[in-house]
């Protein structure tokens, strides 16, 4: 056992990592038995894993269901070549983008990630790749009706977050060998922004399907079709003064009514042009 910094840290030679963790862990299984003198007795249960790691950028390269053979490491000072981690195979479970206009912040991203066989504490073959950093200054936020496609960029956007998530559902059985895997569950998504406005009258109204672009300064956009407005929260404080505000909530939908009662299949692309769900 030792002390080191973090400042080292790798995750499957990304750049731009700003911090990862695992949770290697076992549901013991336990009794009490009339041998047992009034005492629990425990032994040993199915293991799992999980983990997770943050990053700056908005294109970590990764989508829930994704498989991931996760290495995360942090580099030995006196060997770049080799580093004490942990290596396992996983499915991605979720990933969240988020973009601080208000706060000039730098646009960041999580992973999250769930076991699907052993993990495994040892020495890894691991360094950091080139930064793919992104500022959340210059990016904006579109939304277009489903019925017109016609995107229009929504005012005075201070900070928004896209999630995308997968249920990952556990199981072990005697094929496992001792081990949780996983299999994953249906797509689910959800955006959140907030505004400051003068015009309540302007903001998305509740149940209404749109086409988002969360669009960033390099010109490069998430494009989601479709998500349907669930909440507007308008805020307003006299006694602050504060600018009047509102929090728009948007939740994934699978398929879009363009037309009343028929329904069109819709997609999901990345910033790199590549359609992650739906690429029929």
């Amino acid at each position: 056992m030792g002390v080191v910094s973090g400042v080292t840290t790798v995750v499957n030679g990304k750049g731009g990592i700003t911090g990862m963790s695992v949770n290697h862990r076992v549901a013991l299984g336990s009794t009490a038995t009339s041998g047992s003198e009034g005492g629990i007795i425990r032994f040993p249960g199915n293991v799992d894993w999980d983990g997770s790691y943050d990053g700056v950028g908005h294109s970590p390269g990764v989508f829930p269901g994704d498989a991931l053979a996760f290495v995360g490491a942090v580099v030995a000072a006196t060997d770049p070549a080799v580093a004490a981690g942990a290596s396992g195979t996983a499915v991605v479970g979720n990933l969240s983008i988020m973009v601080g206009i208000e706060a000039a912040d730098a646009v960041r991203h999580s992973v999250g990630f769930g076991g699907n066989g052993a993990l495994s504490f040892t020495d890894v073959s691991a360094a950091a790749g080139a930064d793919a950093l992104a500022v959340s200054l210059g990016c904006s936020l579109s939304l277009a009706p489903v019925a017109t496609g016609s995107y229009a960029a929504v005012a005075d956007v201070r900070q928004a977050t896209l999630n995308f998530s997968r249920d990952l559902n556990p199981y072990a059985s005697s094929s496992t060998a001792g081990i949780h895997k996983r299999a994953a569950g249906n797509l689910d998504g959800s955006l959140s922004c907030s505004v400051y406005t003068d015009d309540f009258s302007t903001l998305p109204a509740v149940n209404s399907e749109q086409f988002v672009k969360l669009i960033f300064a390099d010109a490069l956009f998430w494009e989601i079709k479709a998500m349907t407005v669930d909440s507007v929260q308008p805020v307003s404080s006299v006694e602050s003064g504060d600018p009047i505000g509102a929090t728009i909530n948007m939740s994934f939908t699978a398929t879009y009514q363009a037309t009343a009662n028929v329904w069109t299949l819709g997609s999901i692309t990345n910033p790199a042009t590549v359609t992650v769900w739906n690429p029929a």
